[in-house]
């Protein structure tokens, strides 16, 4: 008969006591139980952490994206404004700041955080990511820029006391020496009106850029239950 390593083994076992046996099982069973119960625990606690990281991504991804249609809302009226003026400056054969009146309801600065940033970054879409990492400077600025117009533009009319309004625009006489006193301080403002167009515009353009990438993006990545109508600038809404 062909020996096999285990047999003393087998023949030690049968030996045993039959309930000493039975406690054995009872015990391998039992650890066995034990291990797969903490497997199941380890398993749950890694799901409900992934759970709590997804809620805590998604809750910052809202965040930024309430940010970024705050920062396409505040600068849509402005483009708005600025297009009516230029209308008007074309009619009226003014220059531009004649007819671009002051805005007194600027929007407050916006602020995306790191955080912000980071939720974005994680994504892995670095087209997305560059269109939001500068985009709350880019807003901030724009307001400033409309501040510094209206305040300029305000003290440039008190200094002036023009007789009268062609239109929207004001229109008054002076003397050449009035002028000359008051001219360098007209083309500042002028200059500020023009770069306002363009800011205005390009900067639209680049919320209107970061709402179309972010918010499919959040839906995909996210799960994310989203939708953003897009806001056309006037052009587009005349086509």
């Amino acid at each position: 008969m062909e020996s096999y390593w285990w047999w003393p083994f087998f023949q030690q076992i049968k030996q045993l006591d039959a309930g000493f046996i039975q406690t054995l099982l009872g015990a391998i069973v039992g650890a066995a139980a034990a291990i797969y119960a903490q497997k199941m625990s380890i398993k749950a606690a890694a799901s409900e952490k992934q759970r709590a990281t997804l809620a805590e991504q998604q809750s910052r991804a809202f965040s930024l994206l309430v940010k970024i249609i705050r920062i396409q809302s505040n600068i849509k009226p402005v483009l708005d404004h600025i297009d009516a003026a230029v209308t008007k400056q074309a009619v009226e054969k003014a220059e531009l700041w004649q007819t671009l009146l002051p805005i007194l309801n600027i929007g407050d600065p916006v602020h995306i955080n790191e955080t912000e940033k980071h939720t974005l970054f994680e994504l892995h879409n670095d087209e997305a990511f560059a269109s939001v990492v500068d985009l709350d400077a880019i807003h901030n600025s724009l307001m400033e820029i409309l501040r510094e117009y209206r305040d300029m533009r305000n003290a440039l009319m008190q200094s002036m006391k023009p007789s009268g309004f062609l239109g929207g625009a004001a229109s008054g006489e002076f003397t050449r020496q009035e002028w000359l006193k008051i001219a360098p301080r007209v083309f500042e403002v002028n200059s500020i009106a023009e770069a306002l167009r363009d800011r205005a515009k390009q900067d639209f353009t680049s919320a209107s850029r970061a709402l179309e990438l972010v918010a499919p993006l959040m839906r995909e990545k996210l799960g994310m239950k989203i939708k953003v109508m897009p806001i056309k600038d006037g052009a587009d809404n005349k086509r």
